[in-house]
C-alpha cells in the first residue's frame, strides 16, 4: 500500500516505523492519523486509561509515544479524554442543553470531528485517539430554509452566502458558533474554521 504525505511516498508496512517516527515529529495530526485508520486499516492498542500505546497492521505491532491526556470542560465540569469520555457522554445526555457547550468546549480542546455522511457526530479525534462519544449529534445549520451539514457542506455555504441578507448572515454565525465552528471577523471578511480547515465568507 503507498500513503503519501508530507512530500514522501510510504509503502505500508515496510515504512510503518518511518512513517510513525514522522508522524511524532509533526505531533500526530489528527486528519493523518484518521485516513491510517479508515483507508489503510490501521488498528488501535489502548492501556487501561484508553490511551492508544502502539498501532498494529497486518498482525505486526508498532509502539507510539504516549499521548497525555485531554482535559475537556463543559459548563464549569471537566473531563480527561479519552479516559472519561463515557463519562462525559452521560453528562450531557442527562441534560440535552449541554451538547453545544460540549460541541464548543471539543473544538477548544483541538479535537477533529468526524461526523457520518449524514451529518451526524459519533466519532472525535486527536492524534492518535480516536474515541466513540457514545451519543449521537446532528450537526447542522439551517439558513434560509436550506439545512447545511458541517463540515460536508461547508464549501457551499461559503458560495451561497453571497446572496444571504444581513439578518440571516447573523443567524447563521450564530448557528455556526452553537456547533463549534470557530467565527473571526477580519474587516469585511468572516474567516470560519473547523477542523483546522479555513473558509472565508
Amino acid at each position: 500500500l503507498r500513503f503519501k504525505w508530507n512530500n514522501r511516498v510510504y509503502l505500508i508496512p515496510r515504512d510503518m516505523k518511518a512513517l510513525i517516527a514522522q508522524l511524532e515529529r509533526k505531533g500526530m495530526p489528527s486528519d493523518v492519523m484518521h485516513i491510517l485508520y479508515t483507508r489503510f486499516g490501521v488498528l488501535q492498542v489502548r492501556n487501561s486509561a484508553g490511551i492508544v500505546i502502539m498501532l498494529t497492521f497486518n498482525g505486526e505491532r508498532y509502539r507510539v509515544k504516549v499521548e497525555k491526556q485531554t482535559a475537556v470542560t463543559i459548563l464549569g465540569k471537566t473531563f480527561q479524554l479519552p479516559r472519561e469520555a463515557e463519562k462525559m457522554s452521560a453528562f450531557v445526555k442527562a441534560d440535552k442543553s449541554r451538547t453545544e457547550p460540549m460541541l464548543q468546549a471539543l473544538q477548544r480542546a483541538g479535537f477533529m470531528f468526524i461526523p457520518d455522511s449524514s451529518g451526524n457526530l459519533q466519532t472525535i479525534q486527536k492524534g492518535a485517539q480516536m474515541i466513540k462519544l457514545g451519543l449521537r449529534v446532528r450537526i447542522a445549520i439551517n439558513v434560509v430554509g436550506t439545512v447545511y451539514r458541517v463540515p460536508f457542506d461547508l464549501p457551499r455555504l461559503v458560495k451561497d452566502v453571497r446572496s444571504f441578507g444581513r439578518p440571516h448572515i447573523n443567524s447563521l454565525l450564530d448557528q455556526l458558533g452553537r456547533v463549534g465552528v470557530k467565527v473571526t471577523k477580519q474587516g469585511s471578511k468572516i474567516k470560519i474554521l473547523f477542523n483546522s480547515i479555513k473558509y472565508i465568507l
